[in-house]
């Protein structure tokens, strides 16, 4: 079984990924209420992108 690192983000760091707008690693969604289905296939492209890895069986 794989062990996971978990990365804390600070603030600073997550508001200068922002400013730097979309690319091949970064995609940005906006959601009020609940995640759109958007943001799932956003996801799973991102996870996929380089042969992609399940975090879980």
């Amino acid at each position: 079984m794989q062990r996971q690192t978990v990365i804390m983000m600070i603030p600073e760091k997550l508001k200068a990924i922002i400013s730097q707008g979309e690319g091949t690693e970064v995609e940005l969604k906006e959601s009020k209420d609940s995640l759109a289905r958007k943001v799932y296939e956003s996801i799973c492209a991102f996870l996929n992108r380089r042969g992609g890895l399940r975090p879980y069986n």
